[in-house]
């Protein structure tokens, strides 16, 4: 795991470097393909899963992009309103109400693709790549 840890943090400065040269598209392939190999390794894919299970992945991941970009809050709520910022609230509410629907659809497809036990491992093994990009950048900062 630290190993693991230690590589994410290691690419993903390399990713920041390119995202801070202007080149955000590069670093976040470079961080997508780091997350296909270290969750493709914790839950131990075959060759045919993976062939089935990534496209799904990636198809799920385009559709929560979609969820997500429709309600993009205003970043400065000094503006608003108190009608307006409550507004924002509840279409935060509406996009997290979306995306567990989202969930939902695919672990039914998902389910389809693999066995349950290995589903389980996805599910961690994101939570653990999350955590371990968070933590990478939060390093980067201190530097």
């Amino acid at each position: 795991m630290k190993n693991w840890i230690l590589v994410l943090g290691i690419v993903f400065l390399g990713s920041l470097h390119s995202f801070a040269q202007g080149r955000p598209a590069e670093a976040a392939q470079k961080v997508r393909a780091m997350k296909v190999a270290f969750i493709t390794e914790r839950m131990n894919l075959t060759p045919e899963e993976a062939e089935k299970f990534w496209p799904l992945q990636k198809a799920f991941e385009a559709e929560q992009k979609k969820i997500r970009e429709k309600y993009q809050p205003e970043r400065d709520l000094s503006g608003l309103s108190e009608v307006e910022v409550e507004q924002q609230l509840n279409n935060i509410f509406e996009m997290e109400e979306q995306v567990t629907r989202l969930k939902k659809e695919y672990f039914v497809k998902f389910k389809r693709v693999l066995p349950i036990r290995k589903l389980a491992l996805y599910y961690r093994a994101e939570t653990e790549f999350n955590k371990g990009l968070i933590r990478s950048l939060q390093q980067f900062k201190r530097q």
